[in-house]
């Protein structure tokens, strides 16, 4: 699975890191920002997997088709889902919320999947890549993912704006780590967790943090969620 996982990471970076919040606005709008934003997926998608390209990766009606030919059609579905969701939003006048929010990247993570070969996991050294590859992926999307989870999450229920850069930054660094935390061996883990979590807290109940106690909460246990994956991913 170093193929999906690979993309899964391009994926994440284009969505949540490389995605400024220019291009996450007016790509609903424009549909040269569209076409711009899934160009860079498909640029860190290529330089990912640039070794495996040449190899048959799926196969439809007896054609098989390389990574070459696959990625384009992942790229041609990028676009017109993106299309679609600014379509209807605009159309059918929805509010783009949590629900269309997660839709969407389930349905782009869908597309990885059915368009990439899955046969097992890897051994050896393409093991080690694979493992990378998804232990990146864990961290861009606790540390990015999570913050814009959050942010439809309070905007549907307490019509919260987007966050500044400082509150992002010191909010992604604090879930990145409690997640790192799960990394370490042993069982002093346990403990370093806690003491993080009892020190965050802190901060917020004497408001030195003075964000949202559903930002700080929910992003500790999304960290722990994807901490425990990823320790297992790592470890075992």
């Amino acid at each position: 699975m170093e193929i999906f996982w690979k993309l899964v990471l391009a994926y994440l970076i284009n969505e949540f890191i490389a995605q400024t919040d220019f291009l996450g606005y007016w790509k609903n709008f424009n549909f040269k920002k569209i076409l711009l934003h899934n160009t860079i997926f498909l640029a860190l998608a290529l330089i990912l997997n640039f070794s495996a390209l040449s190899q048959i990766w799926i196969t439809v009606y007896g054609l098989h088709l390389n990574g070459w030919l696959t990625m384009a059609g992942i790229f041609i579905l990028f676009i017109s889902q993106d299309l679609w969701r600014t379509y209807t939003l605009k159309n059918f006048k929805l509010f783009d919320n949590t629900l269309h929010f997660l839709w969407d990247q389930f349905i782009h993570l869908t597309i990885i999947f059915v368009m990439t070969p899955i046969t097992g996991f890897a051994v050896g050294a393409i093991a080690l890549m694979e493992k990378t590859a998804m232990l990146l992926s864990i961290f861009v999307a606790v540390a990015c993912g999570a913050t814009v989870l959050i942010y439809f999450i309070e905007r549907d229920i307490y019509k919260a704006d987007y966050p500044g850069f400082d509150e992002r930054f010191l909010l992604s660094a604090q879930r990145i780590v409690l997640c790192l935390f799960f990394l370490i061996p042993g069982f002093y883990w346990i403990i370093l967790m806690l003491l993080w979590i009892v020190y965050g807290v802190y901060l917020k109940h004497e408001r030195i943090l003075d964000f949202s106690r559903l930002g700080i909460y929910l992003g500790f246990a999304l960290s722990i969620l994807a901490g425990f994956i990823a320790r297992y991913i790592f470890l075992y």
